[in-house]
């Protein structure tokens, strides 16, 4: 396994090599102040936002990631991440082969999501710096057992989402695994494009699914059909929106994807049981 360690300080911009992906290999980056890396597809990125906050631009769509966040991209993603003056992020870039490495037993695998860290993650987080500030390269098998027990975190802030596997439609667990990750991959397309309203037929191409298989599939595992789960979405992005005093309620409900003021604010009212104004001043 191959470990290839980089800080991006600020002015900094970094292109990962292509053609790497059929090495077993992992690119470390830590992201300090003002930067920008681009990497390519076929690669697995782990993104850990550890302070400020960090813009990532990828296949699924765009995300702002606040201190304490992380975010899991699968091969196709091919994301672009910036970072500004006050922002820390460690990046963990894998491919394919050091994956399967990583995770022999695939029903083990962590699932493409985002959420936030909690203190045992931090920890390790920690322990990842330090041991690459005192340690070269040549050293990577101490540390693999450290990267191993930072994706064993993120396994266990999905040990609910993976009680969802039982209900993904499949004869096999492997198979039903396969079709948990791909809806979760639709589930951060709907989060990546909060801006807008998202089409079946696009989450449906995203996971070579049927309209209808998706569909079904999406409902019987969230419990919710694919367009509540986006009218949810753009609901909470909205929410976010209305602590920018800058912006009136008419142009959080256009960056929302709202056709009109009107179905925004009926739409605001039922999930939230007040109008938009009322919330924007009790936060």
């Amino acid at each position: 396994m191959l470990l290839n360690e980089t800080m991006l300080t600020s002015g900094q911009a970094q292109a990962i090599q292509d053609g790497l992906d059929r090495l077993p290999q992992i690119q470390a980056i830590l992201m300090k102040g003002d930067g920008a890396l681009k990497v390519p597809g076929g690669h697995l990125v782990l993104v850990l936002s550890i302070s400020g906050g960090l813009r990532v631009h990828a296949g699924e769509g765009q995300f702002s990631l606040h201190a304490r966040e992380w975010l899991l991209l699968e091969r196709e993603a091919a994301p672009t991440l910036q970072s500004r003056r006050r922002d820390l992020a460690l990046v963990l870039v894998l491919s394919a082969p050091a994956w399967r490495l990583l995770h022999r037993n695939g029903n083990s695998e962590p699932l493409p999501g985002r959420g936030r860290m909690n203190r045992a993650m931090l920890a390790v987080i920690a322990q990842v710096l330090r041991q690459s500030a005192s340690q070269g390269s040549a050293d990577f098998w101490r540390r693999e057992p450290v990267l191993r027990s930072l994706l064993a975190q993120i396994e266990s802030l999905q040990s609910g989402l993976r009680e969802l596997v039982s209900r993904c439609p499949g004869k096999s667990r492997t198979r039903r695994f396969q079709v948990l990750s791909r809806l979760q991959r639709a589930r951060l397309y709907v989060e990546g494009n909060a801006n807008r309203v998202v089409r079946i037929g696009e989450l449906a191409n995203l996971t070579n699914f049927s309209h209808w298989y998706f569909t079904k599939s999406f409902h019987r595992v969230y419990g919710m059909s694919p367009k509540d789960y986006g009218i949810q979405v753009r609901l909470t992005q909205a929410r976010e929106l209305l602590r920018d005093p800058a912006l009136t309620v008419s142009e959080v409900a256009a960056a929302c994807g709202f056709e009109n003021n009107s179905a925004f604010a009926r739409a605001f009212r039922n999930y939230y049981g007040r109008p938009a104004s009322v919330l924007r001043a009790a936060l």
